[in-house]
């Protein structure tokens, strides 16, 4: 009876961990060849032109480019928002692919190949990517550490008020 009760408590152990997805955090999707992507939909009551027209101004997407109904090119320089208790390979500069899929009453933004510039220290030299500093190497996993969820939820934050549209009405100006 011990042996049958010490075999469901480990069994019910591995199930409820399994449980926990490794390939996701917040809005950052593991890809099947080991990078890391943001992507986020945005709905809103504005049209393909105001959407379009927005992201031309704002300086972190304005190097965008139309292609069809998608802006896509390398965003602008940023930096983070906070470095508390995130690795130093992010304590520099970054820059990212962005798309940034347009249809009328919504978006969908999807942020991928993040590079972080070398921080401002002694033997600090190249660039260091996002997947680097938080996919587990030889494993299909989002490093588990504190750390990598501070960086992560850092630019979850970012990438989330940076993309939300933030247009004022014609009726709300003089």
């Amino acid at each position: 009876m011990k042996t049958i009760l010490q075999l469901s408590l480990l069994i019910l152990t591995l199930f409820s961990y399994s449980q926990e997805s490794k390939t996701t955090f917040k809005n950052f999707l593991l890809q099947e060849d080991k990078t890391i992507i943001w992507q986020k939909v945005f709905e809103t009551d504005k049209n393909f032109s105001d959407i379009e027209q927005y992201f031309a101004t704002i300086p972190f997407t304005s190097n965008l480019k139309l292609k069809d109904s998608t802006l896509i090119g390398r965003s602008a320089k940023s930096t983070l928002s906070s470095k508390s208790g995130v690795v130093m390979g992010a304590f520099g500069d970054y820059d990212c692919l962005t798309l940034i899929d347009i249809k009328d009453g919504k978006y969908r933004v999807t942020i991928s190949d993040l590079k972080f510039d070398p921080p401002n220290i002694q033997y600090a030299s190249g660039s260091f990517f996002l997947s680097d500093l938080t996919i587990r190497d030889n494993h299909f996993e989002i490093r588990g550490n504190k750390n990598t969820h501070n960086l992560l939820d850092i630019l979850d934050k970012d990438f989330t008020s940076q993309f939300v549209l933030k247009i004022k009405d014609k009726k709300d100006e003089w």
